[in-house]
């Protein structure tokens, strides 16, 4: 049952009805992931604990540099300055917002290796990690531990995002297995990124995220979504799942 404070604090939140007090409690007793605190990342994490996801881990080995600030919005000159590690610098400001969440910051990699002891406990799982190998090892953990994965890409003013539920939608692996051939594909380092798209991406991972931990995920959209931003354009796109895929076909 909420207290008199988390009352007042919510209180929009419980106003909406898809969530009201039943799905707000089971925010704040749930627990979500958020892989990469880079550009989406901050913006994933600052929604999620705002909105009273009870646990937060925070998982990246990196530290905040200059050209990060452009879009990576928890963090500012003094961080850069500071030399310390991005997950333990947002976990610190995030309690500042909310201190009524748990926020757990882990400065390491996602790797396989590491993937089983970083998800105990873990409900759902926020994608913003910037590397395919980092994507496929989220891809391969969260089919294997059972846990949903909100995929999430950005470049340029283009995004999209799409879920991976275990044993009902596609994975990342139905859509491609591979890392795309670098000469045929941008990625922010090499097209750029700007903020907008950034948060739209960040904002419908945690639309869906909000859904799965409120206990309304058979809400959830399962269409890839794709948006570019500069040109206004927002589709949804099919993505059936693949018999034949090695990663999900069993399931």
């Amino acid at each position: 049952m909420l207290n008199d404070q988390q009352r007042v604090r919510y209180e929009r939140q419980l106003l909406f009805r898809p969530i009201g007090e039943a799905g707000q409690e089971r925010l704040r007793d749930g627990s979500a992931l958020i892989a990469g605190i880079g550009a989406i990342g901050c913006a994933a994490a600052m929604m999620l604990s705002r909105s009273g996801v009870g646990t937060l881990h925070l998982v990246d080995h990196d530290k905040v540099e200059l050209s990060n600030l452009q879009r990576q919005l928890l963090f500012d000159e003094a961080d850069v300055a500071s030399g310390r590690p991005k997950a333990e610098i947002a976990a610190e400001k995030l309690r500042l917002g909310n201190s009524d969440v748990a926020i757990v910051p882990h400065v390491e990699r996602f790797t396989d290796e590491s993937a089983e002891r970083l998800l105990q406990g873990v409900d759902v799982v926020v994608d913003a990690v910037d590397n395919f190998k980092a994507k496929f090892a989220l891809n391969r953990a969260c089919l294997a531990a059972g846990i949903p994965l909100l995929y999430g890409a950005v470049s340029g003013s283009f995004g999209l995002t799409m879920p991976v539920i275990p044993g009902r939608t596609a994975c990342l692996c139905c859509l491609y297995c591979e890392e795309p051939d670098p000469a045929s594909s941008e990625t922010a380092a090499t097209a750029g990124v700007i903020p907008p798209v950034v948060l739209t991406i960040a904002s419908l991972q945690c639309a869906q995220a909000l859904k799965w931990l409120s206990g309304a995920g058979e809400e959830m959209v399962t269409d890839v979504i794709q948006v570019d931003v500069w040109d206004g354009e927002f589709a949804l796109l099919p993505s059936p799942r693949r018999a034949n895929c090695v990663a999900c076909g069993n399931m």
